[in-house]
């Protein structure tokens, strides 16, 4: 059971027992509803998945390519799990749609509100980069119908 529904059921447990039947049903039925709308709005990104697509797409990239398997230059590095970092951002690889899959999320989430293009490009520079990134954000969110 949820942990929201269960707090609200102690609430309305046998020492409460002075509160009407209706009263809990009413109460339970809108907890149903907040809980469905926030799993409505939970899409959650699979990190531990996107780590492992951005590391085997590191093989298919020419720029990570040169950086591994040691980097070459102090604005590269490696984290503990094997993830190229560029002045400790991610370096997401030009490769199956991961750059779009990190955009989605970050811009499309139910969450995210469509901030538009300078707002995206802060949420997501504050964890990856990858080159011509704020042209790449620029161009889907001029494309987004419900930016427009």
């Amino acid at each position: 059971m949820p942990l929201l529904i269960r707090k609200i059921l102690s609430l309305f447990s046998a020492k409460n027992s002075w509160l009407h039947p209706s009263t809990l049903l009413n109460s339970s039925l809108h907890t149903t509803k907040l809980y469905s709308t926030a799993v409505l709005g939970a899409y959650i990104i699979d990190i531990n998945q996107l780590t492992e697509d951005v590391q085997s797409a590191y093989l298919h990239d020419p720029i990570s390519a040169v950086q591994l398997p040691t980097p070459s230059t102090p604005k590269w590095s490696l984290s503990a799990d094997g993830i190229l970092l560029l002045n400790n951002r991610i370096y997401v690889p030009d490769h199956d749609d991961l750059r779009l899959h990190i955009l989605q999320f970050k811009h499309d989430h139910p969450l995210a509100g469509h901030y538009g293009q300078n707002k995206t490009v802060e949420l997501i520079h504050r964890d990856y980069v990858w080159p011509s990134m704020w042209s790449f954000i620029k161009d889907y969110c001029n494309s987004c119908t419900v930016c427009s």
